[in-house]
């Protein structure tokens, strides 16, 4: 591509001109070049899907995903050639037919669902007939997916590869196929103007899914369409939709040489009405009502805009958590306008299902992050993430967090840990306390929680490297980023204890609100611990998880100096929620 801007940008460029030289009379001319260089753009697109292989397991949603991504790039412009469940031969056709349509070509993609290995640093394609008994098959068997890619950079100006390919190796279990790597596939490198998204991060594997669609598809879909969301942005929504959705256990992973921004739907033009806007609150159901106690209610407090009623409709237990009785009074897109005008300490949080929290005017700029957090989780019933920080943005810290987890998670996969580390098991002699333990929360504890189970550190490595894998939450009480378990939600503040009845409530209700959007349902384990076995704030949290009615609720009472001193990998923390 060069240095240039992307033809889509060129259009908006010249709208933002068309303003100023309409002024100075130029009115016809310049709108002209605006309208033809808008439609003048031309996109292509390649959608493969894969379900039913002659000679490994099927794979049940890969055609529906097909369908669907199909459909929502046809929404958004593009030319679709569309192959299903292809053989050798098809596929090797289908993807010449594509080639052809290349050359001239402004914005071409290619999605592919289905099976897929890795050989060396090369990726293959897996079609359905595909018969691997030893790994020399798999070059006379299979596509090369780097073939795909060249022949896409050589002729397309803009390249977008879009794979949701990352499970395990289906020929594993044959003797001559055991030298393939297992799981996942290769990082690609790719030319300048190039954007490559991995369902998962490379060496991890990606879920099927059990709905409809996978759960990289799924958030894919709700956000492809979305009008003024640039591809980098479209892919860390995914990321936080995929990672809730799974537990922590899929982080989608991609690879961008774009120069400038790529949008796919400019902002301002309609939305697919099958997709939910990131910018549209909740609609009220009664008139507004004065917003209850918040950390900023306090005088000198950081100013809190005023909150609107809606009702919570699904009563489903463990059901992922609907708007709160707080929904935001203006749209996200409208708050965070407003918010670059504010002056002083100030932050704001956004959650992956459109909601947002905003502090300004605040003390400092720690007060107005756990401020803006708390509004964000108390609307939107889920995990939120810091936006910006003053003018800075914070973002990026979360891709950090989950591009770090996931390596950490793949080296977790051959650990061993031992004996009693950091003396996690040390009986202290403390009986369990009727009630949740007051401040202050460093002390020494129980060996067990009511109602939940103990669990240790090599119990712990062992479930996280199991089929069913747990949610972990870090509930300490630190004010600043801190050495955690990898993959760990930071929820600060349920562990808390006031002397006030209804804020106990309060605290109580948003963990287990927060609780149902990360598990989906009160069966799935959930690990609560904190820095090391004598911190209450993770046996409180525990004990109000159980109170809440969640079936599976684990201690991990050794936390993360038992986990440091198993030498097993801790990550930089990143906080998704402010429960008091």
């Amino acid at each position: 591509m060069g240095p240039h801007k992307l033809p889509l940008f060129q259009a908006l460029r010249c709208q933002l001109e068309i303003r100023a030289i309409l002024a100075r009379g130029l009115i016809a001319a310049i709108a002209m070049l605006a309208v033809s260089t808008a439609h003048a753009e031309r996109r292509v697109a390649l959608v493969i899907g894969v379900s039913r292989y002659e000679h490994v397991p099927a794979l049940k949603n890969s055609l529906n995903d097909e369908a669907d991504m199909a459909a929502a790039l046809r929404d958004i412009g593009f030319d679709v050639t569309e192959i299903r469940d292809p053989d050798q031969k098809a596929m090797s056709d289908g993807i010449a037919t594509f080639s052809r349509k290349l050359p001239g070509t402004d914005v071409a993609a290619f999605y592919y669902s289905g099976h897929a290995i890795q050989i060396g640093e090369r990726n293959f394609l897996i079609p359905r007939d595909a018969d691997l008994e030893l790994p020399s098959d798999v070059a006379l068997r299979t596509l090369d997916l780097n073939a795909v890619i060249a022949g896409m950079e050589s002729s397309a100006r803009v390249r977008i590869i879009l794979l949701d390919a990352c499970r395990d190796n289906p020929f594993q279990g044959l003797a001559g196929m055991r030298s393939i790597a297992t799981r996942g596939l290769q990082p690609i490198q790719s030319g300048v103007g190039t954007f490559v998204a991995f369902a998962t991060a490379p060496g991890s594997t990606a879920a099927d899914g059990d709905g409809r669609n996978s759960p990289f598809a799924r958030a894919l879909l709700k956000y492809i369409r979305m009008p003024g969301l640039e591809m980098n942005q479209v892919l860390r929504n995914v990321r936080a939709d995929v990672y809730a959705a799974t537990a922590g256990r899929q982080v989608p992973w991609d690879h961008s040489s774009l120069i400038g921004e790529l949008v796919l739907v400019p902002q301002g033009a309609p939305a697919e009405p099958k997709v939910a806007s990131l910018t549209v609150p909740a609609t009220p159901a009664a008139p507004p009502a004065p917003a209850p106690a918040s950390p900023g209610s306090a005088a000198g407090a950081p100013a809190v805009e005023p909150a609107e009623r809606s009702t919570n409709t699904d009563t489903r237990p463990g059901a992922v958590a609907s708007p709160s009785s707080e929904p935001q009074p203006i749209a996200t897109d409208d708050a965070y306008a407003l918010y670059g005008k504010k002056p002083g300490a100030k932050a704001f949080a956004v959650s992956a299902n459109g909601y947002y929290g905003m502090a300004t005017s605040s003390p400092s700029a720690n007060k107005a992050t756990l401020v803006s957090l708390y509004w964000c989780n108390r609307r939107s019933g889920s995990i939120c993430r810091l936006k910006k920080i003053q003018n800075s943005s914070t973002l990026e810290t979360y891709d950090r967090f989950d591009r770090l987890s996931a390596a950490a998670l793949t080296k977790l996969a051959g650990a061993a840990p031992g004996g009693d580390p950091a003396g996690e098991g040390i009986d202290s002699h403390v009986r369990n306390p009727s009630n949740l333990h007051p401040e202050p929360y460093h002390g020494l504890t129980p060996l067990t929680a009511p109602g939940a189970e103990r669990i240790t550190t090599v119990g712990l490595v062992k479930m996280m490297n199991g089929a069913d894998k747990p949610v972990l939450i870090d509930v300490g009480g630190w004010n600043a980023e801190h050495d955690t378990l990898p993959g760990a939600y930071w929820f600060q503040g349920a562990g808390v204890v006031t002397p006030k009845a209804d804020e106990m409530a309060k605290i109580s209700d948003l963990l287990s609100r927060l609780l149902g959007s990360l598990l989906g349902d009160k069966e799935r384990p959930v690990v609560f611990f904190c820095t090391g076995r004598d911190c209450w704030l993770s046996h409180n949290a525990t004990m109000r998880a159980v109170a809440s009615g969640y079936k599976r609720v684990y201690w991990y009472r050794g936390g993360v100096d038992a986990w440091r001193a198993a030498r097993l990998p801790l990550v930089r923390s990143v906080q998704h929620a402010q429960i008091n």
